[in-house]
């Protein structure tokens, strides 16, 4: 289930389009969950209606992958994910050292 957010103010630019908030704080209110403070557009200051959507297809996660994995499986998944890391280290050091020294290394 997804929520989406949209001005139904017609004399707002806005109208009917879906407005995206940066985070949104979610409290228990009568047993449904509601944004913590009142939300508003941004161009008009009315308040938001709530849209909940239902998502087609899955929930978009593996849960609990890695302990369904055989011990094979696992060593093979980590030392992807150390290479990885290696890698990405490998790089940010580089742009470090080409940042602090002020020339280009290559």
């Amino acid at each position: 289930m997804a929520t989406k957010f949209y001005c139904r103010n017609e004399k707002c630019d806005k109208y009917n389009e879906e407005i995206h908030f940066n985070s949104v704080s979610y409290v228990i209110r009568d047993g449904h969950l509601t944004p913590k403070e009142r939300l508003v557009c941004d161009h008009c200051n009315q308040e938001v209606e709530m849209v909940n959507v239902k998502n087609e297809g899955g929930a978009g996660f593996n849960l609990a992958r890695f302990d369904s994995l055989s011990n094979d499986d696992k060593k093979r998944w980590i030392m992807e994910r150390n290479k990885k890391v290696r890698k990405h280290d490998a790089e940010m050091k580089r742009f470090y050292e080409k940042k602090i020294l002020g020339t280009n290394l290559d």
